[in-house]
């Protein structure tokens, strides 16, 4: 039985951290260029943008990546209330 390198727990942490800095220094320039619409951002980059997470998904696959290696988000101009 193989037993985790100190490291290995720490790279999704990590991973996390990326992902909250990049939304948090440019999530508002992206939500003025693409209003409610999904967003997929990889390595920095956006990737993919839809209206439609279904069609989004689909981009993503027509180039090879699942939405695992993305960072999707919906940029949400009018924030929403749910009821549950």
């Amino acid at each position: 039985m193989a037993f985790p390198t100190v490291e290995e727990p720490t790279l999704p942490v990590q991973e996390a951290e990326r992902e909250h800095t990049f939304w948090h220094e440019h999530g508002e320039a992206l939500l003025t260029t693409h209003p409610d619409q999904f967003v997929a951002v990889r390595d920095g980059d956006v990737v993919a943008v839809s209206t439609s997470l279904q069609q989004l998904v689909m981009l993503l696959r027509e180039q090879g990546l699942k939405s695992t290696d993305v960072w999707p988000r919906f940029m949400a101009a009018t924030p929403r209330r749910w009821l549950l």
